[in-house]
């Protein structure tokens, strides 16, 4: 293993060190951890899911039936999120640097009065094979959700604390 990848100049954060565990064999691990440690003190990783700005751009056009139909809401918002490269973050920085879009938003003003919802939590899930192990019980200690399964999930984002 390369440790240069742990420990370098240009890395700001903190190295993170894991092991994976083959999507077939979570289960097992899970219930054996759960088994050794109790359940109360084993559980799931959350991921925090934003509003894109492609997601914000079809979720925009369909919530306001953009074109006066449902069928045309949905083929607008694809193709004005088509417009939108998947490595740019912000519907402002959309409108200001793509004139393809900013041509959708002149036809389409929700674009930009909706603008600021771009960015903001949109929901919960559950990562795919993020465990935590703590030496207390977990509930009370953090907060804590039911995943879809029924299974303890933190419900922690990492950069801004509770949701």
């Amino acid at each position: 293993m390369i440790f240069a990848r742990f420990h370098n100049k240009e890395k700001t954060s903190f190295p993170d060190i894991d092991t994976d565990i083959a999507s077939s064999g979570l289960a097992r691990v899970q219930a054996y951890l759960s088994n050794k440690y109790g359940a109360d003190h084993v559980a799931h990783v959350s991921n925090v899911n934003t509003i894109t700005p492609k997601v914000f751009v079809r979720d925009i056009a369909r919530s306001c039936e953009l074109g006066g139909s449902k069928e045309t809401a949905i083929e607008v918002g694809n193709l004005a999120a088509g417009t939108i490269p998947k490595d740019l973050h912000s519907i402002k920085d959309a409108i200001d640097k793509l004139p393809m879009f900013s041509e959708y938003c002149n036809r389409y003003p929700a674009f930009d009065k909706y603008k600021e919802i771009c960015g903001k939590f949109r929901a919960w899930s559950t990562h795919a094979a993020g465990l935590i192990i703590s030496a207390r019980p977990l509930i009370g200690l953090i907060p804590m959700r039911k995943d879809k399964d029924g299974a303890w999930a933190i419900e922690y984002d990492k950069k801004q604390g509770r949701r």
